[in-house]
This record gives structure tokens, sequence and C-alpha cells, in this order.
């Protein structure tokens, strides 16, 4: 089943807010993706590299890492890439999670809860 959902000026602007909130370090402050996400690189037509350092054991290999980022390779385990592709995944899980008031009322928390939904697949820290 799909659905359709039709956005009111302020919810477009929410979501365009979200795309380029994607491109700006403050997406890594500890009250958003910061307290398990840690950027390594930026590129403006890339989006950020990020490392989840609160699920390694391994040792980092940020060369490897940003190799096959920029390469757009499969990345090493526990590294991530967030860009506008991922945002608008981000803000496609906010709706099914909590529904249209997500672009209404979105904030750190849920926008983090979307983004472990995305990336982690599951909500892995609270």
């Amino acid at each position: 089943m799909q659905i359709t959902i039709t956005l009111n000026p302020d919810q477009q602007e929410t979501c365009q807010v979200i795309k380029k909130w994607f491109h700006n370090v403050d997406m890594f402050h500890f009250n958003y993706c910061g307290h398990w996400l840690e950027p390594v690189k930026y590129e403006q037509s890339q989006g950020w590299l990020a490392f989840d350092y609160r699920n390694s054991q391994d040792s980092r290999c940020d060369e490897a890492a940003i190799e096959a980022w920029q390469q757009e390779q499969k990345l090493p385990s526990n590294y991530y890439q967030l860009n506008e592709q991922n945002a608008e995944l981000v803000l496609r899980k906010g709706i099914e999670l909590f529904g249209i008031k997500f672009l209404d009322d979105c904030d750190g928390h849920s926008i983090d809860v979307a983004m472990q939904s995305v990336l982690l697949d599951e909500i892995t820290y609270c």
C-alpha cells in the first residue's frame, strides 16, 4: 500500500530545512545524533561521512572509509553517509513513526529516532 501525503507550505519548508540541515555540522550536536554518531568528513556534493562511535569494538579505519565514500563504494562497518537522499528517508520514516505532526513539531529527539531507524534499522540509542 502506498499513501500520498500533500504537504502545506509550512510543512514543505520544514522538509527543505531538514534536507539542508543534513549539510550542517549542528546535526552532530548531542541533542540530535551526536550522542552516537560523529562526523568524519564533509563534501557539499556528498554530505557527511559519519562514524557510529558507540557501536564500534573495531579500530576506526577513517582513511579506508573516506576512500570508499568518495568512490561511492560500500562503507566499512559503523560508517554512514548522511546526505539529502538519507534526509528524504529520515523524513519519510519520521512521518511513518510520528505521523504528519513530525513535520510540524519535529525536534532533535524525533529526528534522531527517525535517523537511527533509517541508518541502523532499529532504535539503538535513546
